[in-house]
């Protein structure tokens, strides 16, 4: 009876022992789901903040685009405008040297003038 009731207290701190290592076990496999669930909200939370950056990225890149088509156009309106001014210059340059000729030709003029008057005057002068 002895050699029982040894077994029976070997038996009921094996099944101890077991208890205690299967509640361990439950109670380290729940920390790890506990651990699993905060990793996978982080994953979740974190992947919620990258869809927002990248379509805040998306956002931009489509700003930027529309930027850089406005910055050819008002490029392309510089060099219109570049090019009317060029010719008004041309223009310009080519009325002032007209201007210039014209004064030349009216001081010829008037010098031819004076000429003719200075040689009508002593006529005059002996009518009178």
């Amino acid at each position: 009876m002895d050699d029982i009731s040894e077994l029976e207290q070997r038996l009921t701190a094996a099944l101890t022992t077991i208890g205690d290592v299967s509640l361990a076990v439950e109670t380290q496999s729940g920390a790890q789901d506990d651990a699993l669930d905060r990793l996978n909200a982080d994953v979740t939370q974190r992947d919620k903040k990258l869809a927002g950056l990248t379509e805040n990225l998306d956002q931009i890149s489509l700003d930027m685009a529309a930027v850089t088509e406005k910055e050819q156009a008002a490029q392309d309106q510089i060099g219109e405008l570049s090019s009317q001014v060029e010719a008004l210059q041309d223009k310009l340059a080519a009325g002032e040297a007209s201007l210039k000729e014209a004064e030349g030709r009216r001081e010829n003029d008037l010098a031819e003038l004076d000429e003719i008057l200075d040689q009508l005057e002593p006529l005059f002068e002996g009518s009178k």
